[in-house]
């Protein structure tokens, strides 16, 4: 993913959230956390889900995977360089992360 803060231009990520079965009795809830800060949290961008949480349920057919849109708005204080999203999927006591690459020119 792309950030130009000079610009304000964000970046948007499409992502794939698979379950192993095909329905599940609590929400999926989206997590994100960022290498810009020491504490992971979001500093000087912002960061939308378009769904910040979403089911699986009965009557999805065999794929049980569902597509989420992640948009990332920088402000004009974030500054350059290259970090670490670490984007997460959680269900009950388990989550699953994905590590992606932020370079902010």
């Amino acid at each position: 993913m792309k950030l130009d803060p000079a610009s304000l231009k964000g970046d948007e990520l499409e992502i794939l959230v698979h379950s192993n079965r095909n329905e599940l009795d609590k929400p999926v809830k989206m997590t994100i956390a960022s290498s810009v800060s020491h504490s992971g949290r979001l500093w000087n961008f912002t960061s939308d889900f378009s769904e910040d949480e979403f089911y699986f349920v009965k009557g999805r057919g065999e794929d049980p995977t569902h597509a989420i849109i992640l948009s990332l708005q920088p402000s004009k204080e974030l500054e350059p360089g290259n970090y670490t999203l670490t984007i997460g999927a959680r269900y009950d006591n388990m989550t699953y992360n994905k590590i992606v690459n932020l370079q902010v020119k």
